[in-house]
């Protein structure tokens, strides 16, 4: 199964250039992605989403149990990565 990860920078690019006033349908297929666990994201995304007060906001709370904490198996191979 082909799982996307989306980070803070291209939901707010989304919201930006594709308002849900004006494309209702992409942030609905976003949606359906969330609901078929084919769209994810860090917990942090969701951290730095609610630091705002816009419509972005209301949708990650809409969809918040797409934003997962990693496990110990990636925080151990980005550590490793950086080190």
């Amino acid at each position: 199964m082909v799982v996307y990860v989306i980070d803070t920078s291209s939901l707010i690019k989304m919201k930006e250039q594709y308002p849900s006033t004006t494309f209702p349908s992409v942030w609905q297929n976003m949606e359906k992605l969330c609901k078929n666990g084919k769209l994810i994201g860090p917990l942090e995304v969701l951290k730095e989403i609610e630091e705002g007060d816009d419509e972005l906001k209301v949708w990650a709370k809409k969809v918040r149990n797409i934003f997962i904490k990693p496990d110990k198996r990636q925080t151990d191979r980005n550590s490793q990565r950086y080190s």
